[in-house]
């Protein structure tokens, strides 16, 4: 979200955090919101966080399903 409130900056770098934390170790890795993620049909989404397990090239812009 472009121009977002500082409330919400504060959210999601807990947000990050905190999955950061729990992931350790695990393979996984969280994303913010430059990186989108496939839905149905044709739609990219841009979540504020998300969580892959999968590999992908640094320089892919969506997460593979």
């Amino acid at each position: 979200m472009t121009g977002g409130t500082l409330d919400h900056s504060q959210i999601a770098q807990n947000i990050y955090l905190g999955l950061g934390t729990r992931l350790r170790g695990t393979g996984c890795r969280t994303l913010g919101p430059d990186a989108g993620i496939a839905t149905i049909g044709d739609a990219v989404r841009y979540p504020d966080a998300l969580v892959t397990c999968t590999k992908a090239p640094g320089t892919d812009r969506v997460t593979p399903g």
